[in-house]
Parts: structure tokens; sequence; C-alpha cells
């Protein structure tokens, strides 16, 4: 599912830039420059809206549909989720 997402702190700015811009599977509701201001009702309502109705909130849904399944996918037997974390496992059992 896509995010619709406020930062206010941590690791949060970041990780809504890696979602809005780089994966293009969220949207930014309030800026981290704004972290200290109410967020609108209008301004929830038009992001929903963009998200659940519009193009780009289409395309996002689409986006955050492959990346579901290329997870899932990576978990599985053969995966390379999967692989990595057998390989760390068997590292610790040394």
């Amino acid at each position: 599912m896509p995010v619709m997402a406020w930062p206010m702190h941590s690791d949060q700015p970041t990780n809504v830039r890696l979602l809005a811009e780089g994966l293009k599977v969220g949207v930014v509701v309030r800026g981290w420059d704004h972290r200290r201001e109410v967020v609108a009702a209008e301004r929830v309502e038009e992001v929903v809206r963009m998200v659940m109705e519009g193009e780009e909130g289409r395309s996002m849904r689409e986006k955050a549909r492959e990346m579901g399944e290329a997870m899932r996918a990576a978990q599985k037997d053969g995966g390379s989720s999967k692989e990595a974390f057998d390989v760390l496992v068997a590292h610790w059992r040394r």
C-alpha cells in the first residue's frame, strides 16, 4: 500500500524521502520543516484523494503492489532474502 506520511522525528525524514522521492510509493502530507505545525484536514483529504483516486495514486499503488510481490518472493525458499538470512544463521552457528 502507498504510504501517506508526515515525519516527526528520528529516521522518519529519511524514510519519507526514500518512499516518496526514491521508490515513488508514498506522498508527504507534511514536510519535516513543518513538523511542529498541525496538519489541516483539507491537506489530509487532498492526499487521501490523490492516493485513492488520482493517476499518481494509481501509479503508487501499482509500484507498491510490485514491491510487495518482490519482497514476498525474496522471502521464499531460493529467494535472495531467505538465502542471505540462511547464510547469516549459518555464520552465527559456527
